[in-house]
C-alpha cells in the first residue's frame, strides 16, 4: 500500500484561459465556455466601492456623535444644590427594576432628580448614579408602579453623603425590595 497523493491541479489550470477582453481566446475552439467577461466599467465600480466605504464610515461617525449628544441632553444640568450618589443595585428578579428619584410625600410625588441608568435589567448588578436635589423632601423609589411600594431610601438616610454611598439596593428573586448597609452606618458618613 502506498501513500495516496493529491492529483496535480496544473492540468486543470492550463485549461483555464486568462481573459483580457470580452472575446474568447482564439487558440481554443471551445474557449467561449471558459471565458469570464470583465465589467466594462471596472474603474467606476472601484470608485463606487470606495465611496460606499466612505459613506458608511461617515454614517457611523454621525450616529456616534448623535448618541453622545443625546445622552448629554437627556442628562441635563444638575439641580441647584444637588449632589450625586453612587449606589450599587442588584436585581435578582426576572423583570427589570425601575429607579426613580421623586418627591417624598409618603407616596411617589413628581420626579425631582434622576438615576443613571434608570432601569436595571433582570439578574444583573449595576452601579447607579442618582442625582438628587439639595432639598430634604426627596426619596428613591424602586418599581414605583407596584401597589404598596413606598420610598426605599429617603433624603435623611443619606443626609450628608456625596459620591459612593455604603448602601446596596437589592431586588430578590421574588421581587421583594430592600437595602442593606454596613452594621455601624446609619446615615452618618
Amino acid at each position: 500500500m502506498g501513500c495516496a497523493t493529491a492529483p496535480d491541479a496544473s492540468p486543470r489550470l492550463s485549461r483555464l484561459p486568462v481573459v483580457l477582453s470580452r472575446r474568447p481566446m482564439p487558440s481554443s475552439a471551445d474557449s467561449s465556455s471558459w471565458t469570464v467577461p470583465l465589467e466594462p466599467n471596472f474603474r467606476g465600480r472601484l470608485l463606487g466601492a470606495r465611496l460606499n466605504r466612505f459613506a458608511r464610515s461617515v454614517l457611523l461617525w454621525a450616529i456616534g456623535v448623535s448618541l453622545v449628544a443625546c445622552s448629554l441632553v437627556a442628562e441635563g444640568p444638575m439641580p441647584a444644590g444637588g449632589r450625586q450618589l453612587q449606589i450599587p443595585v442588584s436585581n435578582d428578579s426576572d423583570r427589570p427594576a425601575v429607579l426613580v428619584v421623586a418627591e417624598d410625600a409618603g407616596t411617589m410625588g413628581p420626579q425631582v432628580g434622576r438615576s443613571q441608568p434608570s432601569v436595571v435589567p433582570p439578574r444583573t448588578r449595576v452601579n447607579v448614579t442618582f442625582t438628587v436635589p439639595g432639598t430634604s423632601s426627596w426619596a428613591i423609589f424602586v418599581n414605583p408602579g407596584d401597589s404598596g411600594v413606598g420610598p426605599l431610601i429617603v433624603a435623611r438616610d443619606v443626609a450628608q453623603c456625596v459620591g459612593v454611598v455604603p448602601i446596596e439596593i437589592q431586588v430578590d428573586d421574588r421581587g421583594d425590595i430592600f437595602y442593606s448597609t454596613p452594621r455601624q452606618w446609619c446615615g452618618d458618613p
